[in-house]
C-alpha cells in the first residue's frame, strides 16, 4: 500500500491510502487520539456509515479533521481548515514511514 497527500476540493490537505480497506479508519483514529490528542466529535462519537462510505470527525481546539473510507478513495483523513493541514502532513509522514517498511 502507498499513501498520497493532496489538496481536497476545499483546498485543504487530504491523505489517502487507496488500497486500504474500511477497517483502516481505526488506524487513523488511533493516531489522532494517541499521538495528537484529538477526540471524536460528540455528535459522531462512532463512525457514520452506509454501504459505500464511512466518516468520523475528530476535533482538537478549533481544528476539525475527518477520517473516512469510501469506494473511490480508500481510507483517508482530511482537514477542514488551514490549521488542520499541518496535522495532515504529520499524519502522512507517520503512515508513509509505516507503509514503506
Amino acid at each position: 500500500m502507498q499513501g498520497r497527500l493532496h489538496k481536497n476540493a476545499s483546498g485543504n490537505n487530504s491523505y489517502e491510502i487507496h488500497k486500504a480497506d474500511s477497517e483502516y479508519i481505526f488506524e487513523f483514529a488511533n493516531v489522532l487520539r494517541d499521538c495528537y490528542e484529538f477526540g471524536a466529535v460528540k455528535r459522531s462519537s462512532n463512525p457514520a456509515y452506509n454501504f459505500d462510505c464511512i466518516f468520523w470527525d475528530f476535533q482538537k481546539d478549533n481544528i476539525l479533521l475527518t477520517v473516512g473510507w469510501d469506494i473511490w478513495s480508500g481510507a483517508f483523513v482530511f482537514a477542514h481548515c488551514s490549521k488542520g493541514d499541518e496535522y495532515i502532513e504529520k499524519i502522512a509522514t507517520h503512515f508513509d514511514n509505516l507503509l514503506i517498511r
